[in-house]
């Protein structure tokens, strides 16, 4: 769901640009993850005037998400202000009525929906990017699932890993 400074960015600045943020949960390297957006908001801001709004749009999930999220928050030395950020929280508590899993459960017995990660990244996908930034570890079953679905979205991907940008 858009927030309301990113509401108002749209109406001012038709053209927002739009950086997806994906990745790990367990993405702890901060360093990289800085340098990423750093160079990101260099790529987006280049042959465009300077008060050219760039929301990130993210999962707000732990690990990557959530680490872009607050160094965006806090990048207002880039923008002037504080730059919109766009979250897009899975709703796990809840299946969609196209659900045809069987029942998955928590351990503490709770009733969980597995779609609502891949649904969300389809919605995120659908509102389009103009880039996105992934930080995979390991299999990340649900940033893999983005990626390529950014990808044949026609998203331009970034990768990274722990070493740096790997594509």
């Amino acid at each position: 769901m858009e927030d309301l400074g990113a509401q108002r960015q749209r109406r001012r600045h038709p053209r927002v640009k739009r950086l997806l943020v994906t990745g790990s949960r367990n993405w702890t390297n901060r360093p990289i993850i800085y340098e990423s957006l750093r160079l990101a908001w260099r790529h987006l801001q280049r042959d465009e005037p300077n008060d050219v709004p760039i929301t990130l749009v993210h999962g707000a999930a732990q690990g990557a998400d959530t680490i872009a999220a607050e160094m965006w928050a806090n990048r207002s030395v880039w923008y002037g202000r504080r730059p919109p950020v766009e979250p897009h929280p899975a709703d796990w508590d809840h299946c969609d009525p196209t659900c045809r899993h069987a029942p998955r459960y928590r351990r503490d017995g709770t009733r969980y929906c597995s779609a609502a990660g891949p649904r969300r990244n389809l919605e995120m996908i659908a509102a389009g990017a103009d880039l996105c930034l992934a930080f995979p570890l390991g299999r990340s079953i649900g940033t893999q699932h983005c990626i390529r679905h950014a990808r044949a979205a026609g998203i331009p991907v970034w990768e990274w890993g722990l070493g740096g940008r790997a594509s």
